[in-house]
């Protein structure tokens, strides 16, 4: 059969999602197979960007945190700054015009976007229809225990950004999951590490370590994939080295690594690891680089995971 629209329309964004679904009983719209495509498109367009959002909003976190004259109750605020998003009295919230500023530096005319300034932090700002739509998306979750990927409209990020009902899965997802980090924040942020491992050689690499006695196999499987993905971690986050600390540096030094800027590879580790439920200290483990034949080979063999 010849169909009017392809996988590739949708790719180079000639049609959107709702287009698709406003046909469904159109046979000669779109394939079954081309559609199994989109979606699967989709799902992995909105993890990446749900990632960078709540990155995004950790880094803001962070940057409220080094500012704020009020350190201890940091948390706290941020805590009834995410109810308030989700469930406070917009009326009650403070509003402020924004000016796209880069518009004006070619247009006469600008956008002037009017949003709420949601206490009691003040740094989360939303219009009031995309605060609504970010409410409704957290109660669909809420009913469902799912995120609508399909909301993924179209794989042209610019255009993307358009559609609020996107936005609202968006931020909805990342305010959600950055709540419930929160919740078992223990008074110190970090940056991890860089890598150019595939997120599926670290999930494999994670199982055959956990095999291997090096962590524990209880380990969020997430978690420590994002060690790996310059993430910013809690720190009741860190991940628990069960083996000698030699067996640890023999780990980093074999692995292809990038840090932050300005913040050594051990004082990287020594913020993402404790070994054996303690703190590490980065010159300790520097030095500790006499790992036994026994465990040099069995991580050695746990690293082929990242490497087939």
């Amino acid at each position: 059969m010849q169909f009017q629209y392809t996988y590739e329309d949708w790719k180079e964004g000639r049609i959107l999602w709702n287009s698709i679904l406003s046909h469904t009983f159109d046979s000669d719209y779109i394939s079954e197979e081309c559609q199994i495509k989109i979606e699967k498109d989709q799902r992995l367009i909105f993890k990446d960007m749900a990632k960078h959002t709540e990155k995004s909003v950790h880094q803001t976190f962070i940057k409220d945190y080094r500012s704020s004259k009020e350190i201890n109750s940091i948390a706290r605020r941020w805590f009834e700054t995410i109810d308030n998003l989700f469930s406070g009295d917009l009326n009650s919230f403070e509003e402020t015009e924004i000016v796209d500023l880069e518009q004006g530096l070619t247009e006469t005319q600008v956008n002037i976007d009017v949003v709420c300034v949601i206490p009691p932090v003040g740094s989360i700002q939303f219009n009031k229809r995309l605060i609504q739509l970010i409410r409704e998306a957290k109660e669909e979750y809420e009913n469902t225990h799912t995120w609508n990927h399909n909301f993924v409209q179209t794989p042209i990020i610019n255009d993307l950004r358009n559609h609020q009902d996107f936005l609202a899965e968006l931020y909805a997802n990342a305010y959600t999951n950055f709540s419930k980090r929160l919740r078992r924040y223990g008074g110190m942020t970090t940056n991890t590490f860089g890598s150019g491992y595939e997120e599926f050689s670290l999930r494999r690499f994670k199982v055959d370590l956990s095999k291997a006695g090096f962590i524990d196999s209880r380990i969020d499987t997430e978690l420590f994939v994002k060690i790996f993905d310059e993430y910013l971690l809690l720190q009741t986050e860190r991940m628990n080295w069960l083996e000698s600390l030699d067996s640890l540096h023999y780990l980093i030094d074999s692995l292809s690594l990038t840090t932050p800027e300005g913040i050594g590879v051990w004082d990287t580790v020594s913020n993402c690891f404790i070994i054996k439920g303690k703190e590490i200290d980065s010159d300790n483990l520097r030095k500790a680089n006499r790992c036994s034949t026994a465990l040099s080979q069995k991580l050695t063999q746990c690293l082929q995971s990242l490497v087939e």
